[in-house]
């Protein structure tokens, strides 16, 4: 097991945010994520564009108004490219940064780095030089995230418990 530095931050009313971020070792990568997640009011049409933008908000990466909703759109192109491949045999649903800048007319830098942005989130993978969804269901993504999030309560409450113990603190 290797050291984690964890951290609950203080965030807006109805969010948190859990951020995992190994400590670095030079011979094996570990995986970390950053989910910030944030109570607001769902839609209360059923069109799939607000919806997939209320889930981008619950996540905490939309941005503020005034500036592109580029980490919406570009988890929107994402999420419609691996739900088209679905239709369509013989198509693999990811993109590269390239491709996703030229379908979008966005430059490719400011592509970057909103896929890392959710990356980070979890939502989207990459393998190799090509960005995905998690996963081609956007309940299966949401489960795999909770899932996610438990196993950092489930080591942080093992390392609080240890503490405890050798505090001599009784629960």
């Amino acid at each position: 097991m290797h050291p984690t530095n964890r951290r609950l931050l203080n965030a807006p009313e109805n969010s948190f945010l859990i951020t995992t971020k190994p400590f670095p070792k030079p011979t094996r990568r570990v995986h970390s994520f950053e989910l910030s997640v944030k109570s607001i009011e769902p839609p209360f049409s059923n069109k799939v564009e607000e919806e997939l933008d209320y889930l981008c908000k619950s996540f905490g990466l939309l941005e503020p108004l005034g500036k592109e909703k580029t980490t919406s759109q570009v988890f929107k192109e994402l999420f419609n490219t691996s739900h088209n491949s679905i239709k369509e045999p013989g198509q693999h649903g990811m993109l590269s940064s390239s491709e996703l800048a030229k379908k979008m007319g966005i430059s490719r830098g400011a592509v970057i780095n909103q896929l890392n942005n959710l990356q980070r989130s979890g939502l989207v993978v990459k393998r190799g030089r090509l960005y995905g969804v998690r996963s081609n269901s956007i309940l299966r993504t949401i489960e795999e995230l909770e899932a996610d999030v438990n196993k950092v309560f489930e080591k942080t409450k093992k390392i609080a418990k240890q503490i405890d113990d050798e505090s001599g603190i009784m629960q």
